[in-house]
C-alpha cells in the first residue's frame, strides 16, 4: 500500500505540470498570433503610406 500512496502524489504533480504547460503554451501561442497580426497591420499601413507618397510625387511631376 505504501508504494501506491507514494505514487499518487507524483501522478497528481505530473498532471498539474502538464496542465500548466499546456496553459502556458496556449497563452504564448495567442500572444504570438496577436503580435503577428499587429505587426502585419503596421507593415500594411507603412506600405499604404509609401504608395500614397509615391502617388503624390507622380502627381507633382
Amino acid at each position: 500500500m505504501k508504494n501506491i500512496e507514494s505514487k499518487m502524489p507524483l501522478a497528481r504533480y505530473v498532471h498539474f505540470i502538464n496542465r500548466t504547460a499546456l496553459f502556458l503554451f496556449a497563452v504564448l501561442l495567442v500572444f504570438f498570433l496577436i503580435r503577428m497580426i499587429v505587426s502585419g497591420r503596421v507593415s500594411v499601413e507603412n506600405v499604404n503610406i509609401r504608395i500614397d507618397s509615391h502617388n503624390e510625387q507622380f502627381q507633382k511631376l
